[in-house]
């Protein structure tokens, strides 16, 4: 029979096999693969770590603004920086009250509208030039004097001018694509349709010669 030395010495050495065993499986799997019982090995780098999923972020960019709405940003700012140029001439050169008051409100009114669709355009990605180039027909009315400039004035800012600017603004609140297009024509018009009222008060009275 064994003795007792020998029992203890044979556990010993099965011990130190099992354990020998064991640290080769685990050497053998992959880090970061899931041991059985649904954990994770400690050599993985995720572990101790939270690993709950997050969707990746949408980044929006700006897209250019094209077709009609493009369209409406061109007609509209050079219709409306045509207005206040040919408005600050009257002004200073207009001896009629009535026309100086009507160029006054243009001025003032339509300088507004052009900024704001300036820094509108710019956030759609359409560049408006800010520039003063010059226009033959507002050289030309610098010549006019008396109510020769008045009729000469109210040609290029009065009423046939407006009634054009009204039909502009209408169709883009209607059938403009970008949303805040449509916003600012929608917010625009009221203006536009008083300044063209305005304009056929004036304009008859200069007819009339008042």
């Amino acid at each position: 029979m064994p003795s007792g030395q020998n029992i203890a010495r044979g556990a010993w050495l099965a011990s130190v096999a099992l354990l020998t065993s064991t640290f080769a499986v685990a050497q053998e799997l992959p880090k970061g693969e899931p041991a059985q019982g649904g954990g994770t090995e400690l050599g993985s780098p995720d572990a101790g770590e939270d690993v709950t999923y997050s969707p990746p972020k949408v980044m929006r960019t700006a897209q250019p603004t094209a077709g009609l709405d493009a369209e409406f940003v061109d007609e509209a700012q050079k219709a409306g920086k045509a207005e206040v140029q040919a408005s600050q001439v009257a002004v200073q050169r207009s001896s009629n009250p009535s026309v100086k008051r009507f160029a006054q409100h243009m001025v003032t009114d339509h300088s507004k509208a052009n900024e704001a669709l300036r820094q509108l355009a710019a956030k759609k990605g359409v560049s408006v030039p800010n520039d003063a180039a010059v226009d033959p027909d507002i050289e030309a009315l610098k010549s006019k004097k008396g109510r020769e400039f008045d009729v000469a004035y109210m040609a290029l800012a009065g009423p046939d001018a407006h009634e054009r600017a009204v039909a502009l603004f209408q169709r883009e609140s209607e059938k403009g694509q970008d949303s805040d297009l449509r916003g600012f024509a929608r917010q625009t018009l009221p203006t536009l349709r008083h300044h063209l009222s305005e304009a056929r008060e004036v304009a008859a009275k200069v007819e009339m010669g008042k």
